[in-house]
């Protein structure tokens, strides 16, 4: 009897082994899949997940908290929205799985909290990854191929992303976290830390990414104005000087840039024009409608993923706009716009509420600890989140799963354990 529970004992030994390589192999390689693309993402994903499920049940951790209540709401909130919903099939194919998000973020977060090593790994893997992804963007800029022969298109760079024009959110969503490891032992080194945002920023802006240059510039002067307060504001503005700067050489390096870059912003925001307004661009028109869409559906919105059906609606053609044609999208490229339209006022305030709960933990955590890693997730999901924004859908399994992805590394004391 006693070798049966040895044997028993042993097996179980083993297979928490074995599962713990697994996961910690694919928590270090999540930033290697996201340039990979989005079914190693998922995949990555249903495995992280399915490991947070198995904890919360074997551990018994399931327990109520702020954030169990607010993602049970939000569970319930949506599929609220998806039974009124007038596309209850698209709703649902989306609402009723929402469950799996918190899962991949217990996943990650239980997992890194209980294992320094693979939490080193991960930055290690987060840096190579950035410097990668930056190399690679520099070949294709000198070259007009990367490393893979992928060609860059006239007005951007693909890097390794092939057709996905994402370079430079890539380098915006873990750079900065990335200069913070690297920053890690030199805290109190305010030139080193400020060269390498320096060049963080001059690899955004060469993408040709006007929306991730402008949220790495707002984000990076945070960081400083949080770190060191206003005894270096100089060096601020010395950061929105080589901002606009190399602004300014790349609008002048062509005219395809100068189309792209300085004629079409004008267009989009609607500035020095008499003929016309915000409005009257293809995010303002896209603004409008979604704004449309929640009035004629104030408490509990659309239903998730409606947005590309709603704004085909004949209703909704008699919108203000001189490009009222160009309302329709798969998302009105804005995450609270997205959310109030397909969730509702409800919706949006569970999510802001949410939101702002998880900035305050994370910046807690820098406070508290002094850890300059929070610091770097905190100033990195400001920019994510900022309200002004033109944004990619909110409720993609790929743009989720990336921020979630993000936010246990500010929830997590990187200083503390590495002192144990």
């Amino acid at each position: 009897m006693n070798q049966y529970f040895v044997k028993k004992k042993t097996s179980f030994s083993n297979f928490n082994f074995y599962l713990n390589n697994f996961i910690s192999i694919l928590i270090i390689c999540f930033p290697i899949s996201i340039i990979i693309g989005t079914a190693f993402v998922e995949i990555t994903a249903i495995f992280i997940g399915l490991y947070g499920l198995y904890i919360l049940i074997s551990k018994k951790l399931f327990h109520i908290d702020y954030i169990f209540i607010l993602l049970f709401l939000i569970y319930i909130s949506s599929n609220i929205s998806s039974i009124l919903s007038d596309h209850p099939y698209e709703a649902f194919s989306r609402s009723l799985f929402l469950f799996r998000y918190p899962l991949f973020f217990f996943g990650v977060f239980y997992f890194l909290s209980n294992n320094y090593n693979t939490l080193k790994y991960l930055f290690i893997s987060i840096l190579l990854s950035v410097i990668f992804v930056y190399l690679d963007d520099l070949l294709q800029l000198i070259l007009s191929y990367d490393i893979f022969g992928f060609k860059k298109q006239a007005h951007r760079l693909t890097g390794p992303f092939d057709d996905e024009l994402i370079p430079g959110i890539y380098l915006f969503r873990l750079g900065l976290i990335s200069i913070c490891f690297l920053s890690f032992k030199n805290k109190h080194n305010f030139y080193y830390l400020f060269f390498l945002t320096i060049l963080l920023l001059i690899g955004v802006i060469i993408t040709g990414e006007k929306v991730s240059s402008v949220i790495t510039l707002f984000s990076i002067s945070l960081l400083f104005l949080i770190r060191f307060g206003f005894k270096k504001i100089l060096f601020v503005f010395l950061i929105l000087l080589i901002f606009f700067s190399s602004f300014f050489v790349l609008i002048n390096s062509s005219d395809i840039y100068k189309e792209r870059i300085w004629s079409e912003t004008k267009r989009t925001l609607g500035i020095f024009q008499t003929n016309r307004n915000f409005f009257d661009s293809e995010h303002g028109v896209m603004f409008l409608t979604s704004l449309h869409i929640w009035n004629d559906n104030k408490f509990y919105g659309s239903g998730l993923k409606t947005y590309r059906l709603n704004c085909k609606l004949e209703k909704y053609s008699n919108i203000k706009s001189l490009v009222v044609s160009e309302r329709c999208s798969t998302h009105p490229h804005n995450f609270y716009f997205e959310i109030l339209s397909e969730l509702g006022i409800f919706g949006l305030f569970l999510y802001i509420f949410l939101i702002l709960y998880i900035l305050n933990k994370i910046y807690l955590n820098y406070i508290h600890n002094n850890n300059l890693i929070s610091l770097g997730v905190f100033c990195t999901l400001i920019g994510i989140f900022f309200p002004i924004n033109f944004t990619n859908s909110f409720f993609t399994n790929f743009n989720l799963l990336w921020i979630i992805f993000i936010i246990p590394l500010g929830l997590i004391n990187f200083a503390e354990q590495k002192n144990e």
